[in-house]
């Protein structure tokens, strides 16, 4: 559970490119100069996720379908949430996603299950990235959502 943990933290440093300012990502910086998430409505590109393509550039993958993502804080700890929405339909309602690691260049919240990985991800320049990988039968979902904008 953890190796894969640490497969996807080690893509998200990879993932290099251009993007719009901090608020149009709905990225801020807290006190301490950590990296944070504004919540709220997203609108993000889907693309295929997979152990091959954790070290592909974002911009040499193919956009598979659009989501929204709404990014929900938890009132009594540093845990957020998300439901997303994409274009064919889909709907997933992740639980609460612990913070994994905060910091100036990457904030980090996951949570885990026998079948199933929720990844929220922000970091500069490219702002909210999501993982979404599930592997109960009938629900295969091996996604992430990028180039967000709120």
């Amino acid at each position: 559970m953890l190796n894969k943990i640490v497969v996807v933290l080690m893509f998200l440093s990879g993932v290099a490119g251009a993007s719009s300012t901090l608020n149009e990502l709905g990225v801020y910086r807290d006190k301490n100069f950590n990296i944070l998430v504004t919540d709220g409505r997203y609108s993000c590109s889907i693309y295929p996720y997979s152990q091959r393509t954790k070290d592909a550039e974002l911009d040499s993958l193919p956009v598979i379908g659009e989501s929204i993502i709404t990014i929900e804080s938890d009132k009594h700890s540093d845990s957020k949430r998300m439901l997303i929405v994409s274009h064919n339909g889909m709907k997933i309602e992740t639980p609460f996603m612990i913070n994994l690691r905060k910091g100036s260049t990457e904030t980090v919240y996951a949570t885990m299950s026998r079948e199933d990985m929720y990844v929220l991800a922000i970091n500069e320049p490219k702002g909210v990235i999501a993982i979404i990988k599930r592997e109960g039968e009938g629900n295969e979902t091996n996604v992430m959502m990028a180039n967000c904008t709120l």
